[in-house]
């Protein structure tokens, strides 16, 4: 594709499955379209003023957050003109939904907000990453209930060198130096699983207890989204082949998931791979049965 995909979501539009991708193109301008199953583009549903944007779905409501404005579509009828909510300068990331709520991080407040479907805010969370004078850029995804929240970048120097030590050591000395911070992550309902995606490895974590992994030696992840609508893990692929952006979109059903991972079954309770990252948010703790600890934010 002659455009690098930043995100991508399932839409049954009007009886008929297609796709909605937040992408960049040729021209560095951001758009929301409509693809279909071949990841062609249908139509164009909003040009964006900047670089920044996310876009989520509950229901048949498509929500398109942008610098201070969000957008909010009928899935039925996109060449509707939308509902614009003024939100202030919040600068949003780290947005995802379940069937209930929207929770995004602000930047600005550094607090998790959450909105209800009409975007009117529910309730705000501190960052459970947040030290002194330190607010971390965070990744959120959420079940049907709760969200989790995973800090982009290891917050010390001593994390960060327990991070490559794991990576090295369990996966590959390669992918150990390839793989620096966490770009997104998103949770399969009906299976209990985690997926955490970096710059071509996805970590999966099954029942708080399996570990596997997907690695794309030669391709770079930019997000990817458990499409639990349609039950497959959409991954969004980018880069640059002579000074054009080229991307991809695959969508992996569970059977393809569980063909493609390789299974991690010696991850040891020496390392502590995300200890103390946790508090009242999210932790991936090793104590002596191996154990994975998901603490969920209420």
């Amino acid at each position: 594709m002659n455009f690098i995909p930043r995100q991508t979501i399932s839409a049954k539009i009007n009886n008929q499955n297609y796709y909605i991708s937040l992408i960049c193109d040729n021209n560095f301008q951001v758009q929301v379209v409509v693809l279909n199953e071949n990841n062609n583009v249908i139509y164009k549903i909003l040009d964006i003023d900047g670089d920044k944007a996310d876009i989520t779905k509950i229901h048949n409501n498509l929500y398109v957050f942008t610098n201070n404005i969000a957008y909010i579509y009928d899935i039925n009828n996109l060449k509707k003109q939308p509902i614009k909510v003024f939100l202030g300068n919040l600068n949003l990331q780290g947005v995802c939904s379940n069937q209930n709520a929207i929770f995004a991080y602000s930047i600005t407040k550094g607090k998790i907000i959450k909105y209800d479907k009409n975007l009117l805010i529910v309730q705000e969370y501190e960052n459970p990453y947040s030290s002194d004078n330190i607010q971390p850029s965070l990744n959120l995804t959420c079940n049907e209930k709760d969200f989790f929240s995973i800090p982009i970048r290891a917050q010390t120097e001593e994390q960060y060198i327990l991070m490559k030590m794991i990576i090295a050591d369990y996966l590959d000395p390669e992918i150990a130096h390839q793989n620096d911070q966490i770009n997104s992550c998103s949770f399969n309902i009906n299976d209990n699983t985690l997926y955490i995606s970096m710059y071509n490895l996805i970590l999966i974590i099954k029942n708080q207890i399996e570990f596997s992994y997907l690695y794309f030696k030669d391709r770079a992840i930019a997000t990817i989204f458990y499409d639990n609508d349609i039950k497959k893990l959409i991954i969004n692929f980018g880069g640059i082949n002579k000074n054009r952006l080229i991307g991809s979109v695959i969508k992996l059903s569970d059977t393809e998931i569980k063909e493609r991972a390789i299974p991690l079954n010696y991850i040891s309770g020496t390392y502590q791979f995300l200890e103390n990252l946790g508090k009242p948010s999210l932790s991936l703790t090793g104590d002596n049965n191996d154990k994975i600890d998901i603490k969920k934010n209420r």
